[in-house]
């Protein structure tokens, strides 16, 4: 017997909340490979830092206009961001 009263199997999605990870009994920890996907919230938090200007560590001036900016974001992005971010001069450390 299960321990369920009416001994059918339950359906996995009801007793898992959302971004929990369940492993099968059948399966050993051995083999067990998991799947996160926190993508959604990351970038919904992002989004936030950003509309907020909140951690912004780069003010890009394009002629008149200014606009602050994530060095994380940028380099991860673009390579022309990265090779430049990257350098002494640009760190704001030299």
């Amino acid at each position: 017997m299960s321990g369920y009263e009416d001994d059918a199997e339950p359906s996995p999605s009801k007793n898992r909340r959302k971004g929990s990870v369940g492993v099968d009994e059948n399966e050993s920890m051995e083999s067990c490979q998991m799947t996160i996907d926190n993508s959604e919230n990351i970038l919904k938090v992002l989004n936030k830092l950003y509309a907020e200007k909140e951690m912004c560590d780069v003010l890009l001036k394009v002629g008149n206009n200014q606009f602050a900016a994530h060095r994380l974001i940028l380099c991860a992005s673009s390579d022309v961001f990265q090779v430049m971010l990257m350098r002494p001069e640009w760190s704001g450390m030299a």
